[in-house]
């Protein structure tokens, strides 16, 4: 069963129902064509539904029927394609059959004189046959295409006639957008999104800050984590937002606990399908490199037509797509550079880059306040950065069933560059080093720290070995960053990076 725009394009294939062979499909193609004219969802319920409206449901073959219809309909990658496939065979069935009665009129003998006529009868019949057969290829080939060519008065008129375009969250994200947030380790982007997905859903400010101008549904894929602590964190969330147990539950949220994979058209046709339904104003994916399927993020070409796919059938129905992502490996880049790949970053419309400025844990009570810089830009929004505090701590650290605590609120500052918390007097050096420790995936020597700083390309000076080594001290003794070993007889530094939250 497809979207309505999709119908119309097979109509222009199978201009008529009777191309179907099968009276229960005559009548089933019949009935989609009255709800793709009508611009009405065309998916199984609103079928079933028109059908039972205009009793035509038992000739359809009943409600157990267009079940498997429409489950066979979900692995057809290409409706176009079978739809000329049904269409060579209509032509097929009416070119047996003017062959049929040739015969038929050939062996009348009270027919001999005029068999002149009944070949050229025949002719002209099985040449419309095959003309209904090119043009059906021309015009699915056409469709196939996907390349839209409109006028710009045509764009101009209906991008005017719309009403005023709204803000998902303002003013980070416009409705409709696509984007990615990518995030430094354990920077909880998990708790980012289950936020996103709150906020969209209760019209409430995401993160506290952003206001939702635009609420409703949203359809959440999560490939990190299992129903129950997914639910608690909702839960958490929502409670912190000034929800009770009942309002949270009844939140308008479609969760899948599986990544999709967007090199699937199966996957997509779900995802159209479930949109189209439902039509949410917010879909996330989390995480990126299980979507992907071994795609090569550095590749962005082969990243963006993987992304595209998704891109498209969001929208299709005008909702936003958020797709979760890491930061790199490797320590190189700064804030949106950060990224895992190229493709990601120069797809979004939307990018989003989280990281973690330092983070304690209660040794007692196990909660964790971790402290936060987000970095936005995008197409339409303002660049900036916002300072966040993110505590998490549950009632019972022991217990896995007890309620989860989740409170996030902006800084009075906004930290840019590589401040640090203004709480832990540090020297320039200091911070410089700490940020380079924090970008790293992995703990560095004072030469390796060094080489870093010497590659910043933002004006500063290199730092000299003994400076160094004063700014590693000064960390260590601000339980910032420790010495976690040697490698080839010379200390390796980490910092102290986010440690896991309760689950």
């Amino acid at each position: 069963m497809e979207a309505p725009a999709v119908v119309g394009i097979i109509r222009d294939v199978l201009p008529a129902p009777d191309r179907f062979s099968d009276p229960r499909h005559q009548v089933i193609y019949a009935a989609l064509i009255e709800l793709a004219e009508r611009g009405d969802p065309t998916d199984a319920q609103a079928l079933k539904d028109h059908l039972e409206q205009t009793g035509n449901l038992a000739q359809a073959g009943g409600a157990l029927y267009l079940v498997e219809v429409y489950r066979a309909g979900q692995y057809a990658t290409d409706p176009t394609y079978q739809a000329r496939m049904i269409a060579r065979e209509a032509n097929l069935r009416r070119i047996t059959a003017a062959l049929d009665r040739g015969q038929a009129w050939v062996q009348n003998p009270a027919h001999h004189d005029d068999l002149p006529a009944l070949l050229a009868a025949i002719r002209d019949e099985a040449a419309q046959a095959l003309a209904d057969v090119t043009a059906g290829q021309a015009v699915a080939a056409q469709a196939a295409s996907a390349l839209p060519i409109r006028s710009l008065a045509d764009i101009a008129a209906e991008v005017d006639a719309r009403p005023p375009r709204p803000f998902l969250f303002q003013p980070v994200w416009a409705a409709g957008d696509y984007g990615v947030m990518s995030a430094q380790d354990k920077a909880g982007k998990t708790w980012a999104i289950l936020d996103a997905a709150v906020s969209a859903a209760a019209g409430l400010p995401w993160l506290g800050e952003f206001p939702c101008q635009t609420s409703g549904g949203v359809l959440a894929f999560l490939g990190e984590g299992s129903d129950a602590k997914m639910l608690r964190r909702i839960r958490a969330i929502g409670a912190h937002k000034g929800l009770t147990r009942e309002e949270i539950d009844a939140l308008p949220i479609r969760l899948c606990l599986r990544a999709p994979r967007l090199s699937r058209d199966d996957h997509l046709a779900v995802i159209a399908a479930d949109l189209e339904r439902h039509r949410p104003v917010l879909a996330i994916v989390d995480p990126l490199y299980l979507a992907a399927g071994g795609a090569n993020g550095a590749d962005l070409y082969s990243m963006g037509e993987l992304l595209g796919g998704i891109q498209h059938v969001a929208q299709a129905t005008g909702t936003s797509l958020l797709i979760s992502h890491h930061w790199n490996k490797t320590g190189e880049g700064r804030g949106h550079n950060r990224s895992s790949g190229v493709g990601p970053g120069a797809w979004g419309r939307v990018l989003i880059s989280v990281a973690v400025l330092n983070s304690r844990t209660d040794p007692a009570t196990k909660e964790t306040v971790v402290r936060l810089q987000w970095s936005f830009k995008g197409d339409e929004i303002p660049e900036d950065d916002y300072t966040f505090v993110r505590r998490v701590w549950a009632d019972k650290p022991e217990d896995l069933n007890s309620a989860l605590n989740y409170e996030i609120k902006r800084a009075d500052d906004t930290v840019t560059g590589d401040t640090t918390e203004e709480a832990v007097p540090l020297r320039p050096a200091a911070r410089r080093v700490l940020t380079v420790l924090q970008n790293s995936a992995s703990p560095l020597t004072v030469s390796q720290i060094g080489d870093l700083l010497a590659k910043e390309g933002n004006g500063n000076p290199p730092l000299k070995k003994r400076t160094i080594q004063d700014a590693l001290k000064a960390l260590e003794a601000a339980e910032l960053a420790h010495e976690a070993g040697a490698r080839a007889g010379a200390p390796v530094w980490i910092a102290d990076a986010a440690q896991e939250e309760p689950t």
